[in-house]
């Protein structure tokens, strides 16, 4: 990953002077869900991870071990998202049942327990994802084609954003601000919003054929990465406006369903319906290595926050940890 990104740069090759390749391997398999999994999160200390899958159990990692260390039942199994509060004492789920949850996590009490979590209801469609600003406030994208920034400890909506004209999958926050972010919609568009000008975005980017799965910014604020069903995924500059790179090949035929960005953004992950985590090297648009499910749909690719592994969620219950 990045140039400290231990032990993924040490295993750079290419020495015949074309591209670079990565000799990124499983090390480890998560197993203990019995459903698809949908969603996964890295905590801030890229040691713990919570899982969502259709089990209907939030489950949270101890990823250095491979050992569940809490489990949380869901009052709905329909989840298709999950998140990791700043502080690592809340995560959140949402789904089919319209409406987002936070379940305060406690370490030290049983490995599985009944939570009663805060509902924040006001979405008349599916939630495709949720993001903790902070532990007070969380970002939700929806199917009714709004992105709603809540007020946790009121239960409020403090704003909607309405820009887009179809189901919105993803957003991400803009590097480490904690007012602007992006989103992907199946309208096809990428926008740009700023919390402080009010509810309209700010920009609006447009070059995919078909539905947005998945947006994520990089680090240093400046590029977005978004990826469509129309087997692509494209690089955004937010300075100028303008689509920088395109990452694609003739042999890829099937959506891609999420992304994510190495520390430094020197790479960027993809996840593909037919099973498959690609890494593409960002700025030469050239495909590095392809990690391989088993035939089986990838629904998440998550880079650790401190750069020195990726997890993968698929839908046969399994979470792999790559470096």
């Amino acid at each position: 990953m990045a140039d400290n990104d231990t032990p993924m740069s040490e295993a750079m090759t290419g020495r015949d002077g074309g591209a670079p390749s990565l000799s990124i391997r499983v090390r480890r398999v998560l197993r203990g869900h019995f459903g698809k999994e949908y969603a996964c999160a890295w905590a801030r200390d890229s040691e713990h991870l919570v899982s969502a899958s259709q089990d209907g159990k939030l489950l949270i990692w101890n990823t250095r071990t491979g050992l569940k260390k809490y489990a949380i039942s869901l009052q709905s199994s329909w989840v298709m998202a999950t998140d990791y509060s700043p502080s690592g004492r809340f995560v959140a789920s949402g789904g089919l049942d319209n409406m987002v949850s936070i379940y305060e996590v406690k370490m030290d009490e049983a490995v599985a327990r009944d939570v009663t979590p805060v509902e924040l209801m006001g979405h008349e469609g599916y939630v495709a994802s949720c993001t903790f600003l902070d532990d007070d406030r969380i970002l939700s994208t929806s199917g009714d084609s709004t992105i709603v920034l809540w007020d946790i400890e009121r239960r409020t909506v403090d704003m909607k954003f309405a820009d887009h004209h179809a189901d919105v999958m993803s957003a991400s926050m803009l590097g480490d601000s904690k007012n602007v972010f992006v989103s992907g919609s199946t309208d096809t568009n990428v926008k740009l919003w700023d919390i402080r000008v009010g509810f309209e975005a700010v920009k609006n980017f447009a070059g995919h054929d078909s539905d947005i799965n998945s947006v994520k910014a990089f680090s240093n604020g400046t590029s977005i990465v978004s990826g469509s069903d129309d087997s692509t995924c494209m690089l955004w500059d937010i300075r100028t406006d303008q689509h920088l790179q395109l990452y694609q090949s003739d042999r890829i035929l099937c959506g891609v369903t999420s992304v994510d960005v190495s520390a430094t953004g020197k790479y960027v992950f993809a996840a593909y319906d037919e099973g498959v985590v690609r890494v593409w090297d960002t700025l030469r648009g050239e495909m590095l290595e392809s990690l391989l499910h088993e035939q089986s749909r990838c629904s998440t690719v998550r880079v650790a926050p401190n750069g020195q592994a990726v997890i993968s969620a698929t839908w046969d219950n399994l979470l792999r940890i790559w470096a």
